[in-house]
């Protein structure tokens, strides 16, 4: 069990943190993050016949991945992130590998696919945020290259991910595979200089009153009164 003292500092840690990501969320100095307006919606449609999608195995003409992020009116919700991928042939896609931020040495947290502030109302993640790299569970993973992501597993509806969070976007990848030989990533995974990018969850937040945070962690005044009483 712990003390009062425990549990008075936990609280402080934790109004702390929310104080800093509402101050964090404020700025725009960090060139990796795309700012979205209240309403703002940014969307686009990669593919193998565009060249914007490397793909190999029974996958090839039509397979493609479309995606959606969108800042509702409502200044004080999350951004809705939507994925979508089309397979030319079978298999059916085994794992799906999407790019999340990594944590800023001396700044930002990484993207926490167990805090609701960063991932809700989402499909089941198969393993924290790891480093992927060209494995023999990943064929076709372009070698010399890596990604810090999130894998999701085969019971993602129709393909389907989508899911909330504060976080504003940012440039990223995306790897899937089928089989042993199916596999699909965008082109600037490979070639980031040239090649074609997906929007994923940067490390930075949306500006959001510190008290609506703590309503999400379940902090408000009503759960910081339960909590006095647990």
């Amino acid at each position: 069990m712990f003390g009062k003292s425990t549990k008075i500092k936990t609280i402080r840690y934790l109004l702390a943190a929310a104080i800093v990501m509402a101050g964090f969320s404020g700025t725009r100095c960090m060139a990796e993050f795309i700012w979205m307006d209240p309403g703002d919606v940014l969307s686009d449609t990669l593919t193998v016949d565009l060249g914007t999608i490397i793909a190999g195995g029974t996958w090839g003409s039509g397979t493609e991945l479309s995606y959606t992020v969108t800042r509702p009116e409502d200044a004080t919700a999350p951004l809705h992130y939507y994925y979508e991928f089309t397979a030319s042939a079978s298999p059916d896609l085994s794992h799906f590998i999407l790019e999340v931020s990594e944590a800023v040495i001396g700044g930002l947290a990484g993207f926490d696919p167990y805090n609701p502030i960063d991932f809700s109302d989402g499909p089941t993640v198969a393993e924290p945020p790891d480093l992927f790299e060209p494995a023999a569970g990943n064929p076709g993973f372009p070698a010399g290259k890596s990604l810090w992501g999130i894998k999701f597993e085969d019971d993602m509806p129709l393909w389907i991910i989508e899911f909330d969070s504060y976080r504003l976007p940012m440039e990223g990848s995306f790897y899937a595979k089928a089989g042993t030989t199916s596999y699909a990533y965008n082109s600037g995974l490979e070639f980031p200089e040239t090649g074609a990018f997906i929007l994923v969850p940067d490390t930075k937040y949306v500006p959001v009153p510190g008290a609506v945070l703590l309503g999400i962690l379940g902090l408000g005044a009503v759960g910081l009164r339960l909590r006095k009483y647990a």
